[in-house]
């Protein structure tokens, strides 16, 4: 994956158009393409955690970025339940992914719209959690 933002926003080649709404289909990519590619090799899937984790480093606190990352992580967990990504690390709940990602959302929550952000963090912490992975229990806590 040349270029994680580009796949994981559904830029240029990357965007799948989804029928229902005028945006992309996360879905689409994660368990299409990036989980062929993830699953090819543990090499492989480690490219793709590494591109995963960059994606998220270099994301905006902003609504948009944060909707970018529940819906590709709401995808991934979907995919790894179903034994997909097997080799896949980042959803280990010490990793350094998981820690990433619960500080990234902590700060996206610092903002002004953070009561309307809780409530979209939550409805994935659901999602996320009833997949098996325990991802935002300390922020869904508070």
């Amino acid at each position: 994956i040349e270029c994680p933002r580009d796949a994981m926003q559904g830029i240029d080649e990357y965007f799948i158009p989804s029928p229902d709404y005028d945006g992309h289909v996360h879905g689409a990519n994660i368990g299409g393409h990036a989980r062929t590619y993830a699953e090819l090799s543990k090499e492989n899937s480690k490219r793709f955690d590494n591109a995963f984790t960059s994606f998220v480093e270099k994301l905006d606190h902003s609504e948009e970025d944060l909707n970018h990352l529940l819906s590709n992580l709401s995808s991934f967990a979907a995919q790894k339940s179903r034994q997909g990504f097997s080799e896949s690390k980042i959803l280990d709940p010490d990793s350094d992914f998981v820690k990433l990602v619960e500080s990234y959302v902590f700060r996206v929550l610092e903002t002004k719209d953070s009561k309307f952000n809780l409530e979209k963090v939550r409805r994935h912490a659901n999602f996320i959690q009833k997949k098996g992975f325990s991802l935002f229990s300390k922020i869904t806590k508070k």
